[in-house]
């Protein structure tokens, strides 16, 4: 079989189990949103080489490890938005090198570990809007300090404390669509001088 698109949306899907889709191997756009997933083995996606569009948003996953993408190496989007996800893992996303959008909004997102968007050197758009945030660290997006336009941080906690800040997008060379509003729970009260050096 060489099926090239497979839409499992508007299910009850519970679990995807390791090699689920050993099978067709050849698929390009895998659909599995609009489910309950609320478990998806390391090694689900394994042998997806080909796959460039994968939607698993609107599940309950709480937990992504370095093995979950490690063959998907050409995805180009990647969409993970409402689910439960708390933390980014150190190489969650490094063999992700042609990803161009990453979806992370609508998420309990509190922190991402020092090296846990490594291996995104081509990404455009990252939104992690909707999350639990509450600083932004600069060194996380070294990786794509030259490749990214969109950054969608709206709804988090983010806050700053002190008006001498450095700004923490001063590396993003291409930025040209930064989204903080919103910031819970009760906004900014603080722009530092040196936010857009």
């Amino acid at each position: 079989i060489h099926v090239q698109e497979l839409s499992y949306r508007y299910n009850r899907i519970l679990s995807v189990s390791a090699s689920a889709f050993y099978n067709v191997p050849h698929i390009k756009t895998l659909l599995l949103n609009i489910n309950s997933i609320a478990f998806l083995h390391r090694y689900a996606l394994k042998g997806l080489s080909q796959l460039e569009k994968l939607r698993l948003d609107n599940n309950l996953l709480t937990d992504l490890f370095k093995e979950t993408f490690e063959d998907n190496v050409k995805l180009k989007t990647l969409n993970l938005r409402n689910n439960r996800i708390s933390v980014i893992f150190n190489s969650t996303f490094l063999m992700l090198r042609n990803l161009t959008i990453l979806d992370l909004g609508g998420n309990k997102i509190t922190h991402i570990k020092p090296s846990g968007l490594d291996g995104l050197i081509s990404l455009s758009k990252l939104y992690l809007d909707g999350n639990n945030l509450q600083h932004v660290d600069s060194s996380l997006y070294h990786v794509f300090q030259d490749t990214l336009t969109t950054l969608d941080l709206q709804s988090n906690q983010i806050r700053f404390l002190t008006e001498t800040k450095e700004s923490p997008f001063k590396n993003l060379s291409r930025l040209s669509d930064l989204k903080l509003d919103r910031q819970r729970p009760y906004g900014m009260t603080i722009l530092p001088r040196t936010f857009f050096r």
